[in-house]
């Protein structure tokens, strides 16, 4: 069974830019994870399951705290940080996307 939440606004510090350095950003994120279990579909029990809030508020929280030049590098962070808290969810895959930092483009964006 994949799990998917969408367009999770996160805030925080990241870019090469000294403005990018000092001000807080917003970058959205799609997130997807496997769980190996499909006894929630049989139980309707969220205890067979990983609440999609706590994924959410984890990955939010995270954000929040860090500092990183790339979305590269807060990629390898992120999926560091949710294998370790989640360790029920396997095969994770993200898409992180940055507004407004390349003035030809709606975004850029980085896909594990």
């Amino acid at each position: 069974m994949r799990i998917w939440l969408t367009d999770l606004r996160v805030t925080t510090l990241i870019g090469v830019g000294t403005t990018e350095r000092k001000n807080p950003q917003t970058l959205m994120i799609d997130v997807g994870y496997s769980l190996s279990s499909h006894r929630a579909m049989q139980t309707d029990a969220l205890t067979d399951s990983i609440d999609y809030s706590v994924v959410a508020r984890h990955i939010q929280e995270w954000a929040t705290h860090q500092r990183y030049f790339l979305l590269e590098g807060f990629l390898g962070g992120l999926l560091k940080s949710v294998t370790q808290q989640f360790p029920d969810a396997t095969n994770w895959e993200f898409k992180i996307r940055k507004y407004n930092c390349v003035p030809e483009c709606a975004h850029v964006m980085v896909h594990l």
